[in-house]
């Protein structure tokens, strides 16, 4: 525990870091600004201020968050596994990596764009959503998807070893390609 501090002020902007993991911190204020990351690893606040924006990274891993706040915007990566979160908003935007393994999302927001990799391991996520943008990897391993929407774009590698797609799937990677021309990297089965 590093402090006994439960609330933040209102109207906050803060030019580094928050780190509040393993904190008392409760209540974050509506529209705060955090120019670089914030950790709330293991912190017991349980829901985040609306139009939140972090610079960088927000940690939320094993964090009591249940769901993420409308108008969040994360410059870098969002780390949100082994989380409760079920749900993410319509307008999230995210710079850089989307970590959601072993939460319990069912669904991604249609025209989702994500900066760097999108880890959905071990999720029960089935289908992706039309207009999914990847800027890095796509990490599907684990997962429940079936299918690829055909505007799927992924800029780094595809991985999707023990899914049902790669069970049922015999060609070769080359083929597998053909079929999704949006995977600009390298197709792992």
């Amino acid at each position: 525990e590093y402090t006994k501090i439960k609330e933040l002020p209102s109207d906050l902007i803060i030019d580094g870091n928050l780190r509040a993991s393993k904190s008392n911190l409760r209540l974050m204020p509506d529209g705060l600004k955090v120019r670089g990351s914030i950790d709330l690893a293991y912190a017991p606040i349980t829901t985040l201020p609306t139009n939140l924006t972090v610079g960088r990274e927000l940690r939320l891993w094993k964090s009591r968050i249940k769901s993420l706040s409308t108008g969040l915007n994360v410059g870098g990566r969002l780390d949100v596994s082994y989380t409760n979160i079920s749900k993410l908003p319509v307008n999230l935007a995210v710079g850089g990596d989307l970590d959601l393994q072993r939460t319990s999302i069912a669904s991604l927001p249609v025209n989702l764009a994500v900066g760097g990799d999108l880890d959905l391991q071990q999720t029960s996520i089935a289908s992706l959503p039309n207009g999914l943008h990847v800027g890095g990897d796509l990490f599907l391993d684990n997962s429940l998807i079936t299918s690829l929407p055909n505007d799927l774009r992924v800029d780094g590698d595809l991985h999707i070893s023990d899914t049902p797609m790669s069970r049922t799937f015999t060609g070769s990677s080359g083929e597998f390609k053909k079929l999704i021309p949006g995977i600009k990297g390298d197709i792992y089965v």
